[in-house]
């Protein structure tokens, strides 16, 4: 959301604008009747007062943000901040119908900014997922965003991911396409475009965008995990077991990972050793039980049921035992 923050903060950067300008220096002497300038807040209008008191409550009473909100809409009907800043407020609240109503007020309001059509169109997917809404409607919205703003990479790959639920195959892969080409540092774009190549048996050109990623990305970058991860499916779909091994054990080094990837690595992983022809057996059947221990025991289990199963069997294969 940088590209969203950014404008926020420029909607403040110019305050003296506003006919306020920097405070008079300090008189020697105080001149009875002498008719003091007015106070920067004196000039500010009641409506961004509201705003501003919503801006401040808002963490801990989101209510009384939206509230504040509607009453600062009300008085000035032309504020396309008012209408934002009550989207986005809805959004957090997750009342998706009113979050619609009032992205497409901020862009009748101001339809040159690209923001209003981005918040509008994730909406509209939040709709569609709850069948609530169009897909058509959400992938036209991002198609505005693109239109306004043809660098802001996320509009494309939203329209991406929308073309993809209306079966345009073809649409998402450029819409995607463009989301790299826009933020080529971007490592869920990579993946995103890759994995739809996946879908569509193009293993190559999956490949291709997998190795520009890891060219691209920064050594710390947690996106990484995902890149090999989708690298080690291509070699395994190529039967190059020793190159699909090397991606997942680069996917597990990737640093800073944290929650289920640090999980779901050790099942892919030990899986992987115990195929190999040798096996890996200690390494396999270590990683495996180290699956077990943290997926396969307690509330989790339900959730990794087939992982926990074929586990078990590896292990046994390899003449082991689970901890």
């Amino acid at each position: 959301m940088k590209h969203l923050v950014t404008k926020f903060f420029a909607l403040f950067a110019f305050a003296p604008a506003l006919g306020c300008g920097p405070a008079p220096p300090p008189a020697a002497k105080v001149n009875v009747g002498v008719v003091s300038a007015p106070r920067c807040e004196d000039r500010v209008s009641p409506a961004q007062k509201l705003l501003d008191k919503g801006d401040q409550v808002k963490a801990v009473d989101l209510d009384g943000a939206i509230s504040l909100y509607e009453q600062a809409a009300t008085l000035d009907p032309e504020s396309q901040q008012a209408a934002m800043k009550l989207g986005m407020a809805y959004r957090k609240k997750e009342a998706w119908d009113k979050a619609k109503e009032a992205f497409t007020r901020a862009t009748k309001r101001r339809p040159a900014d690209a923001d209003g059509f981005y918040l509008r169109g994730l909406t509209l997917v939040d709709l569609a997922k709850q069948k609530a809404g169009s897909w058509e409607e959400a992938k036209e919205s991002f198609q505005r965003c693109v239109e306004v703003d043809p660098n802001f990479a996320d509009c494309h790959a939203q329209q991406g991911k929308a073309r993809l639920f209306l079966d345009d195959e073809q649409g998402a892969l450029e819409s995607m396409s463009q989301a790299v080409v826009h933020d080529p540092k971007r490592m869920s774009y990579y993946a995103a475009l890759a994995d739809l190549y996946l879908r569509l048996d193009l293993a190559r050109d999956a490949e291709a965008v997998l190795k520009e990623a890891v060219k691209r990305a920064a050594t710390d970058d947690k996106g990484l995990y995902d890149i090999h991860v989708l690298l080690s499916m291509v070699y395994q779909d190529r039967g190059a077991m020793v190159e699909m091994v090397g991606e997942l054990e680069a996917a597990r080094a990737v640093p800073g990972l944290d929650g289920p990837q640090t999980v779901e690595i050790l099942f892919s992983l030990g899986s992987a050793y115990a195929r190999l022809v040798p096996p890996r057996r200690m390494e396999a059947i270590q990683m495996l039980n180290g699956f077990h221990a943290r997926a396969c025991k307690g509330a989790k289990a339900g959730n990794f049921k087939m992982q926990c199963e074929t586990g078990k069997a590896l292990v046994e294969q390899l003449g082991g035992a689970l901890k």
